[in-house]
């Protein structure tokens, strides 16, 4: 029999588990830099939180490609960083979490006596799943173009090094959660989850570059404009 659990996700965003973001030049200026999501992460939350409560989260594509970029250190920035937080015990519990998702074992319940009930690895599981590599970009602090909480459409210069591929998965992935979001029962994540296992074979975020930036009169970065 399954095992159940509040699989709900927090509003507000864990901290990130990789080293120190640092400082980089753009314009001759040194400007703090962050972590930047493209796909939101209020996007991925209310993903998840209907998928799970529709029980999808069985057999999903995503922990096939996920629990094996875990286990062999693929995810270089995630597991191999100098800094970073993931030891072999907290990856194990995220691998053995991961693993009772795609077989059935730990289900989401919306019982109020479960509310405070969190499987063994949730909490690293959550960093995980929040700070996947694949959908992040190292990027300026402050910006006269953050999108704030939609999808990051300024950044496909910064991807444009890996071919548009890579930029357009992540604009699919938004667009398939979007619509999986619309649905009327939840059970038709598939597609979903099917593009967020694509997002997971990537093993390094996108790097700083200050050449792809520029400063405004004030002082503000932006991605600079592809001509």
């Amino acid at each position: 029999m399954a095992s159940t659990y509040n699989l709900l996700m927090p509003e507000k965003r864990v901290g990130h588990p990789y080293q120190d973001s640092g400082t980089g030049p753009v314009d001759g200026t040194r400007v703090n830099l962050t972590y930047h999501h493209v796909v939101p992460y209020s996007t991925l939350r209310k993903f998840w939180a209907k998928a799970a409560g529709a029980n999808m989260l069985r057999r999903s594509m995503f922990f096939e490609k996920l629990r094996p970029g875990l286990t062999k250190r693929f995810y270089v920035d995630l597991t191999k960083a100098s800094g970073s937080q993931f030891k072999d015990s907290e990856i194990g519990q995220v691998d053995t979490l991961a693993g009772r998702f795609y077989s059935g074992d730990a289900v989401h319940t919306s019982d109020e006596a479960a509310a405070y009930r969190r499987p063994e690895g949730w909490d690293n599981f959550l960093i995980v799943y929040t700070w996947l590599p694949g959908n992040l970009f190292l990027g300026p602090t402050s910006r006269s173009d953050d999108p704030g909480d939609k999808f990051e459409e300024v950044a496909r210069p910064i991807f444009a090094k890996y071919g548009d591929a890579r930029f357009d998965e992540l604009r699919s992935l938004d667009a398939a959660i979007r619509t999986y979001l619309g649905s009327a029962d939840g059970t038709s994540s598939g597609p979903a989850f099917k593009l967020l296992a694509n997002v997971a074979r990537h093993p390094r975020l996108v790097p700083f570059n200050g050449t792809e930036w520029k400063l405004n009169d004030e002082g503000v970065a932006y991605v600079k404009k592809v001509r």
